[in-house]
């Protein structure tokens, strides 16, 4: 599943669940947006700023769209992040 597919899909793909995040890591590889930021650490200053410029409206519909998770342990902020589905 895509970066964006996640952020624009229905609630449930949001926030992968806990139980299933190590089944999907040995199957399908590492999540899409662990990939993207790997890919903007590692390419020249010129390609990682686009790649941020696309990612940025991404990130924000997926901010938009989840509520930060207190119990959630250290990591990236997209992994610390939960489903409004709640809400809606």
């Amino acid at each position: 599943m895509t970066w964006r597919r996640r952020a624009f899909g229905p609630y449930r793909q949001l926030t992968a669940s806990c139980e299933h995040f190590e089944y999907d890591y040995l199957y399908f590889g590492p999540p899409p947006r662990d990939v993207l930021e790997f890919a903007v650490h590692r390419l020249p200053r010129k390609s990682a700023s686009e790649l941020r410029r696309l990612l940025a409206p991404i990130d924000r519909h997926f901010l938009e769209r989840t509520l930060p998770n207190p119990l959630a342990p250290p990591g990236p902020w997209w992994k610390r992040r939960c489903s409004t589905d709640i809400l809606n």
